[in-house]
C-alpha cells in the first residue's frame, strides 16, 4: 500500500458520498462538483461542520466510480507530519486537499503546494480545495499560492436553515432504515447543538439506542437518551 493509499483508507468515510448529502440552498455547489471534468480546479469554502469535507470526500468516492484514481489529504492530520505526502500526488486523476488553512504561515506546505498546484495542472488532472474561509481571506504568505487559489472556481456552502436541517436528518434516517417523525425531528432541533454534524452524529446514536431497545423514535424515549448521553 502506497503512502497515498494510506491517507485514503484513514480519512475517508464509508457514507460520505453524494447521495448521503442533502443539499439545501447549496444544489449548484453540489452539481458543479458532481459533473467535475479533467482539468477543473474548484476550491469549495463554508463555515465549520456546514458539510464541506463530506462533498470532498463524495468527490473521491464518484471518481473511483468513474474508474479514476483519487486521493484524500486532510491538513488538519497531516501538516504536522511533513511535505512529502505531497510528492507524486499530481499522478492521480483527482487530487482533494481539504482544510487548507491549517498550512497557513507555514512556508514549507505553502511552498509546496504551489508547486503541487503547476504539476496538477501542467497534466491537466483535476483538483478540489477545501477550507473554512474564502481564499481571500486565507492571509497566505506565499502571493504566487493566494493567486493560483483565487484563480480556481470558488463555490461557497450555504448555512441551512431550520427547515433544510430537519430534511436532512430525515433524509439520513430514511438511508439508516430509521423513522423520524416531524415532531421528533423538530425536538431534536430545539434540544440539541444546531450544527448538522453533530445532529447526524446524534441520529446515529439514537439508531443504535433504538436498535437495542427494539423501539420506535418518540419524543419520550429521545428525551431519555438525550439525558443519558448529558
Amino acid at each position: 500500500m502506497t503512502i497515498g493509499q494510506q491517507i485514503l483508507a484513514i480519512n475517508l468515510k464509508s457514507h460520505t458520498d453524494f447521495s448521503s448529502f442533502y443539499p439545501g440552498p447549496n444544489r449548484l455547489v453540489v452539481n458543479s462538483l458532481k459533473q467535475l471534468t479533467p482539468g477543473d480546479f474548484i476550491y469549495v469554502w463554508g463555515v465549520t461542520s456546514i458539510g464541506v469535507s463530506h462533498l470532498l470526500q463524495a468527490c473521491c468516492a464518484a471518481a473511483e466510480t468513474r474508474g479514476q484514481r483519487a486521493i484524500y489529504l486532510d491538513l488538519n492530520v497531516h501538516a504536522s507530519i511533513g511535505i512529502e505526502f505531497l510528492e507524486g500526488l499530481e499522478d492521480y486523476d483527482v487530487i482533494v486537499i481539504d482544510h487548507l488553512e491549517a498550512i497557513v504561515g507555514l512556508e514549507q506546505w505553502e511552498q509546496a503546494l504551489f508547486h503541487l498546484y503547476n504539476r496538477i495542472h501542467a497534466l491537466q488532472h483535476s483538483l478540489i480545495i477545501g477550507a473554512h474561509v474564502a481564499p481571500l481571506a486565507l492571509n497566505l504568505h506565499l502571493a504566487d499560492l493566494s493567486s493560483r487559489l483565487k484563480a480556481m472556481l470558488v463555490l461557497q456552502l450555504k448555512p441551512l436553515n431550520d427547515a433544510d436541517k430537519l430534511m436532512a436528518l430525515q433524509q439520513r434516517s430514511t438511508q439508516l432504515g430509521l423513522d423520524l417523525p416531524n415532531d421528533v425531528g423538530q425536538y431534536l432541533l430545539n434540544h440539541a447543538e444546531r450544527n448538522l454534524a453533530h445532529l447526524l452524529s446524534l441520529l446515529a446514536t439514537l439508531d443504535m439506542a433504538s436498535l437495542r431497545a427494539q423501539r420506535k423514535l418518540t419524543i419520550p424515549f429521545v428525551k431519555h437518551i438525550l439525558a443519558s448521553l448529558l
